[in-house]
């Protein structure tokens, strides 16, 4: 008896093969933890010292905060293997193939081209 094999999640992009390396900014990761740490440090102390509109106030703010802070600083990274180079920034992921990517550049902000003409920004490596 045989047993099926596993399917991949999407026939386009099967898994890689190596591991992937992953390329981020330990300042910008640090400063968004800290941002995050604040920001419910003093949060939840509106919540629980606050009086009247206070606690409503300070439970919109970290509703409102914690997303972005954590889109713009922790969740930015740069992932590579044999395979493919995957951009990950605050709201969208970009998956290329090596055979796409045409060059890079660092200038005001790292990027990365592809052949077809295609520009989209490393957000999270830092430009020296």
């Amino acid at each position: 008896m045989t047993t099926p094999e596993p399917q991949s999640s999407s026939p386009q992009s099967p898994e890689p093969v190596s591991k992937d390396r992953v390329y981020r900014s330990p300042a910008g990761l640090a400063g968004g933890v800290l941002l995050l740490a604040l920001a419910l440090w003093l949060g939840i102390d509106a919540v629980v010292a606050g009086e009247g509109r206070t606690p409503w106030v300070a439970l919109a703010a970290l509703l409102f905060l914690v997303p972005l802070v954590a889109a713009y600083t922790v969740r930015p990274a740069v992932l590579s293997n044999d395979d493919r180079l995957r951009v990950r920034n605050p709201f969208r992921v970009i998956t290329l193939p090596w055979g796409q990517v045409a060059s890079f550049r660092s200038g005001y902000s790292n990027e990365v081209f592809t052949e077809a003409g295609d520009k989209y920004q490393l957000w999270s490596i830092p430009v020296s």
